[in-house]
Parts: structure tokens; C-alpha cells; sequence
């Protein structure tokens, strides 16, 4: 018997002599076609749904999608295609097929990135798409997955495939240090070394790791900023001083302030001048005397 449409039907069976025996048969409707989205990531759900009620619904492979029974409610558990049932009471169904994705590897590279830097995400599973959500504190390359660093703070970097399956990371801008300007003071006598050159707009309390030319040699130096947010570099001989930056413990560097600076030793003093009170007499005494050639005394 083949059902054509749905309602009771009457059966019969005739021998060769005749002789006859009938029954009834119902055909029942089948349910609706089911409805909703046949696309699912692993670790996600759908909701299917069918305009017949009641039903039950049903997973034929419930390793790659599970079925809520009277919700209608999808799971991926893993990549592939399940073959979802709505059956309703009388055991007609509707199936439709709902392909399970798979979701993209975790995000690797470095999460942390100083501001006015980048660096690179990467995932294994190609042909997805970048995403930040708080592009104030760092945008990410469409396609490349370079990340740039924008302001201090935190923000969602996401990695979606063609499927819409994604990943996740958290990505922290730090800060990166700002030399505002220098200042400086010359050596107090020759050939000492007591000068100083003063990096200003700094963090008070942070450690730097300080680099800088001393003529053409690089000198790397710790030195903790002040109260004043000041890095004082001590020690300094006269001589030329340039291409400035610094780093912070956090590993962000600074802008290169080139400018050079000189540093000079004070005017040597005047010669003094001499004198005597010759010619003198025999026996008399030989005065000597000095005058600042300045002040004359």
C-alpha cells in the first residue's frame, strides 16, 4: 500500500473464487519540511523548527549533531553532515541534512603589543577573517592578522572562517614611554666626569633600560625615573650626546630623540700675570708676585 494523500482508505483482498476480505487503512499527513538554518559550528547550536505539531525530534548521527527532543535545538559536536528527523506521532517525518563545521584552531602569536607597534596573529585554518572589538585600542589587518597597537587597554580579537566558526584571544596594549624633552648640565671642572643630561616625561617610580650614543660609541644603561617622571643620566665627561630612547620593563620603546647634545668643561682660568720688583741691589731681597689678570688682585 502506497500512501497518496492523507485519509482512510478500504482494502480488499479477492481469491479467484471470489471471495473477498476488506480493511481500512489511514494515510496520515506528513509534517511540514522542517525550516531553519542547516549550518551548525562544533561547540554551537541551531534551532530547527516545523510547522507540524506534535513531534519528536531526532538526530541519526548523534556524534556530529544532537537533537532536542521536543526543542528542536541542534548541537554541533563534531565536523560532518547529521541527517536530523522531526517524526510525529503517527511516525511520519521530515529530515533535513545540517552540516556541522569545524571550528578554526586557537589563535597563536603574541598577545601583547606596545603602542605605535604591531605584531602578527596567525591561525592554521585559512581563508578566515580579523576582527577587534575595540578598535580605540587596537585594529587588526582584515586578512594579514597584524595587530596594531593604539591605545593602553585590552580588546576581543576574533578569527571567523567563511562558516562563521570562530576563535577568540584577548590582545593588551601597553603603554609605550614618551621622551618629551632634555636638559642638561655641563661639567663643574676639567677633565671631571659630573655632567648630566636629564630624559624628561617619563613614568615616576619605572625602570628604564636607557640607550644612547656617547660620540660613536652605544651606551645601554638601568636608570629609575624620579619623582618628576625625569631619567637622569650622571657621569658625563664633555663631549657629544645623541640618539636617545628607552625601554620600558614592559618591553615598549620609546620615541628616538636624535638631537645632539653637547656637553663642555668650563673656560680654563686666565694666566696670572707675574712680577717682580728687579732690578734690585746687591743684598736686597727679590719680591715675586701674581695678579689675577681679571679681577687684578
Amino acid at each position: 500500500v502506497t500512501g497518496v494523500a492523507a485519509g482512510n482508505t478500504v482494502i480488499t483482498y479477492t481469491t479467484t473464487g471470489g471471495c473477498f476480505v476488506v480493511t481500512t487503512v489511514t494515510v496520515y499527513p506528513l509534517p511540514a519540511a522542517i525550516t531553519g538554518i542547516p549550518s551548525v559550528c562544533v561547540g554551537s547550536t541551531i534551532t530547527l523548527s516545523d510547522a507540524t505539531t506534535p513531534g519528536v525530534w531526532s538526530s541519526i548521527n548523534p556524534t556530529i549533531a544532537t537533537a532536542g527532543a521536543t526543542t528542536g535545538i541542534i548541537t554541533g559536536i563534531t565536523a560532518g553532515i547529521a541527517t536530523i528527523r522531526f517524526t510525529t506521532p503517527a511516525g511520519c517525518f521530515a529530515t533535513m541534512a545540517v552540516t556541522v563545521h569545524p571550528l578554526p584552531s586557537a589563535i597563536t602569536g603574541s598577545t601583547t603589543v606596545c603602542e605605535g607597534f604591531t605584531s602578527t596573529l596567525y591561525n592554521s585554518l585559512p581563508g578566515g577573517t580579523w576582527t577587534s572589538t575595540n578598535t580605540s585600542v587596537a585594529t587588526i589587518g582584515l586578512t594579514s592578522g597584524v595587530v596594531s597597537g593604539i591605545s593602553t587597554g585590552t580588546t576581543t580579537i576574533s578569527y571567523i572562517t567563511p562558516a562563521g566558526c570562530f576563535v577568540v584571544t584577548s590582545v593588551l596594549v601597553n603603554p609605550s614611554p614618551v621622551i618629551t624633552g632634555t636638559s642638561s648640565t655641563n661639567p663643574t671642572t676639567c677633565k671631571t666626569s659630573d655632567g648630566t643630561i636629564t630624559l624628561h616625561g617619563l613614568t615616576p617610580g619605572d625602570s628604564y633600560s636607557v640607550t644612547y650614543m656617547a660620540g660613536s660609541t652605544t651606551v645601554v644603561v638601568t636608570i629609575v625615573a624620579n619623582g618628576a617622571g625625569d631619567v637622569v643620566i650622571t657621569g658625563l665627561a664633555a663631549g657629544s650626546y645623541s640618539g636617545f630612547w628607552v625601554t620600558s620593563a614592559l618591553g615598549c620603546g620609546s620615541n628616538h630623540f636624535a638631537p645632539a647634545i653637547i656637553l663642555s668643561f668650563p673656560p680654563a682660568p686666565p694666566v696670572p700675570v707675574a712680577s717682580n720688583n728687579s732690578p734690585i741691589c746687591d743684598g736686597a731681597a727679590l719680591y715675586l708676585t701674581a695678579t689675577d689678570a681679571v679681577t687684578g688682585v
